[in-house]
């Protein structure tokens, strides 16, 4: 886990392969550079523990974490179809996102 004060990261390594399982930032402190200082925290401690390559899922709907994902590096490596659940019940797509850790 990587944390601040206003948010956190939750993530696992296995083998060469890092997850990021959850990132959480407090409203108030979206749009800062908290999400992006998670991320580089997260991505360095995978690497310190031999992760080669990250991995994670966004709601295809999601426009922010999106960008800020292809601004690190990200790429789409394939798709969930219907994964996520919105408050109004409609179903949206996980795109799965990839990044090499390490050159």
């Amino acid at each position: 886990m990587v944390s601040e004060t206003d948010g956190f990261a939750l993530c696992r390594v296995a083998g060469h392969d890092a997850e990021l399982l959850t990132i959480v930032v407090e409203s108030a402190s979206r749009r800062n550079g908290v999400g992006r200082r998670l991320m580089r925290g997260f991505e360095a401690e995978a690497a310190a523990r031999g992760a080669i390559q990250s991995f994670l899922e966004v709601a295809e709907d999601n426009v922010a974490a999106l960008g800020l994902y292809a601004d690190l590096g990200y790429a789409p490596a394939g798709r969930r179809p219907e994964y996520y659940r919105t408050p109004d019940g409609q179903r949206v797509d996980a795109v799965v996102l990839s990044r090499r850790l390490t050159s």
